[in-house]
Parts: C-alpha cells; sequence; structure tokens
C-alpha cells in the first residue's frame, strides 16, 4: 500500500492549499506550499520550484503570522525528492516566518513520489533556524536530527517506510524535555528498516522524553513485540494515547495489552490495520476502553504473510 492522500490537519489546525494569486484564511488554515507537476515540466516562468513557490507565500498579505506550514511535493518528480529543497530556502528566508510554530516536511503522496524515493534529509538546519517550533513532521528518510530540539519542541513524527538504526537512536538521544506526542513509522525491510524491539528499549524505560503521552509506532513489521515490550513498560503507565496502527498487530500482542488496560491511564487505543481475529477484537471490545481497529487485515489475503500499511 501507499500513501495516497495529502495532510487534511497538523498540530490542531486544517490543511490548505496555497495557490497563488487567491485569497488564504492565515487564521483558518494551515497553508500548503507546493510544486505542481505541471508547472515542474512547464514554463521556467512558473513556479518550478519549491523556493519560488515559498516566494510566492512570502509575498502574500499577512504571510509574516504564519504559525503551521506544510511543505508538499518539491522539485524533482522523478523520483529525487529531497527536504533539502525546501529546507534550504525555509533556512535562508527565516527571518519572514518569526512565528513559525508547526512545520511538516515532506507531504507527498505516491503519485508524487513513493516514500521510499524520498531521499536522505538533514532537519537539523531547519530546527535550529526556528527556535520557536512546538510540532515537526518529517516524511522520507531521516539523515540528521541534530542534538537539542527547540525548548518546547511537544510533536515530534518521522514517517519512513525503513527506519534505520541510526535514524533511531537520533530520535531516542534527541534532548526533548517538552515532547509529548512521538511518532515514528519504523517499516519493512525491503525498504531500508533495521531496528527491532530491543532498539526501542531506552523509550519503553521511561527515563527520556518525561511528559510524553501519546506514543505511536506505527507502520511496523514487529508489531506484536512492540506491544508486549510497552504493555509490560515503566512508559505504559503515563501514557494517554497508543498508536501502534498500520501494522502487523495479531492476537499475541492484543493479548498484552488486553491485560494491562484495566486500571492504566489510556484514554485511546489505536490498532487500525492489523490481523486480530474477531474473538480477539470483541474481547478488546468489551474491554470498555475506546479502541479503533479500522482495516482488519487477513494473512491469507496476502502472499508471504503479513504486511504493514505503507512500504513503498
Amino acid at each position: 500500500m501507499t500513501i495516497d492522500a495529502h495532510l487534511t490537519e497538523f498540530f490542531g489546525k486544517p490543511v490548505q492549499d496555497f495557490k497563488p494569486g487567491e485569497a488564504f484564511d492565515l487564521q483558518a488554515f494551515a497553508p500548503r506550499l507546493a510544486v505542481d507537476y505541471d508547472d515542474y515540466f512547464g514554463s521556467e516562468a512558473r513556479l518550478n520550484t519549491w523556493a519560488k513557490v515559498l516566494d510566492a507565500w512570502l509575498k502574500t498579505p499577512g504571510a509574516g503570522a504564519t504559525t503551521h506550514l506544510v511543505a508538499g511535493a518539491y522539485e524533482g518528480f522523478e523520483g529525487d525528492m529531497d527536504a533539502k529543497m525546501a529546507i534550504g530556502p525555509l533556512v535562508e528566508r527565516r527571518a519572514e516566518s518569526p512565528n513559525l510554530q508547526a512545520l511538516f516536511l515532506g507531504d507527498i503522496t505516491y503519485d508524487e513520489c513513493e516514500l521510499s524515493w524520498i531521499q536522505q534529509q538533514d532537519a537539523e538546519p531547519v530546527l535550529e533556524a526556528f527556535p520557536n517550533l512546538r510540532a515537526f513532521g518529517l516524511r522520507g528518510y531521516l539523515q540528521n536530527l541534530g542534538a537539542k530540539a527547540p525548548a518546547g519542541l511537544e510533536s515530534l513524527t518521522l514517517q519512513s517506510s525503513g527506519l534505520s538504526k541510526a535514524a533511531l537512536a537520533q530520535v531516542l538521544a534527541l534532548e526533548a524535555p517538552a515532547l509529548k506526542h512521538l511518532e515514528l513509522w519504523t517499516g519493512a525491510e525491503d525498504y531500508g528498516a533495521e531496528t527491532s524491539v530491543e532498539d526501542l528499549a531506552p523509550l519503553f524505560a521511561g527515563g527520556i522524553f518525561p511528559k510524553l503521552t501519546h506514543l505511536a509506532l506505527r507502520d511496523s513489521m514487529y508489531a506484536d513485540e512492540i506491544a508486549k515490550a510497552v504493555a509490560t513498560s515503566p512508559l505504559f503507565g503515563r501514557l494517554e494515547i497508543l498508536d501502534l496502527s498500520m501494522g502487523t498487530l495479531g492476537d499475541e500482542g492484543a493479548a498484552a495489552l488486553l491485560e494491562v488496560l484495566p486500571g492504566s491511564k489510556l484514554q485511546k487505543l489505536i490498532l487500525d490495520h492489523h490481523y486480530m481475529t474477531d474473538a480477539m477484537m470483541e474481547k478488546l471490545k468489551a474491554s470498555g476502553a475506546l479502541v479503533s481497529m479500522e482495516g482488519r487485515r487477513e494473512v491469507e489475503d496476502v502472499e508471504g504473510g503479513r504486511y504493514v500499511a505503507v512500504a513503498e
């Protein structure tokens, strides 16, 4: 499966495409800046680079008050899209967006560029350039995150079809004392995934990210192992939302979660795209917990066993 739709919301604000020359309600929406496919292959006078789209946005009346920004497709529709195409211009013109609090890089769908084709990306310069960021998201492979997050960073999202050990180690070493929401897609081995549940041990130990209450470990080939580890971890006791969706979760992992749901602080458990049996789903429903279990898959429906929701 692939990503077939753009973000509709980011960090509490609806997202709307910015179209040069058209009015934009900055109070109501976060602008999504993207290179249009036709512009990219059209005349050089058109907006065929992300830097030109950013320039058009910054010339829009009121753009200096931007608090939320989503970067969509960059130039490079042949399969070499790289966030540096947006990071460079953003850093260069950082003084023109002094109020930026939420930034998502790479809101790109499969028809623009497959997730596994989005190049290695260095996020550190943009995190340093915008010290007031409260939310940061990145779709694609992570090359460098840096050692220290903006002091007020509450939400970090990294969506990859193959999370490397090095990238995960950077996340877990990140100095981010205000972090409340962490979302990681671990992906599939065929697309570069290297991690295992053992690599997540520092997170489950509960000693890092002391304010973390929303954990999303999604798109994972080892979702059962994650469920068992987090259910018995010191971290579980303070989680309010746990999201293990898009992965290969089956009855084994679900049973571990079912054991610890009573008396927990968990307000929502998200297990969409899973391989649980009807019997296990009924047990989770009967637990009284708010559980989302959409997209049940059958092992026999896919050749070779269980698959994550997004790999390519």
